[in-house]
């Protein structure tokens, strides 16, 4: 009866662990899609402002979209 019980536990446990498993999984790849269309719409911020500044031929600060850290990035925006 002991050694039943122990491999219904067993088969338990591998049960939650495949479970817990997929679940980490699933949120993980949900985080990957969020962080692609966050991406995703920042790049098109960045192009759509800089589209308006040449199109009304004005100033428009492209600061945030930029790593100011980089020399590149600094001599843009000058």
């Amino acid at each position: 009866m002991k050694k039943l019980w122990g491999n219904i536990m067993r088969q338990i446990n591998i049960i939650i662990f495949i479970i817990v498993i997929s679940i980490l999984s699933l949120s993980c790849s949900i985080n990957e899609k969020d962080d692609y269309a966050l991406i995703k719409e920042t790049i098109e911020k960045f192009y759509d402002t800089q589209y308006k500044a040449y199109l009304e031929l004005e100033y428009k600060d492209i600061t945030p979209f930029l790593d100011m850290t980089k020399i590149q990035n600094q001599n843009k925006v000058i």
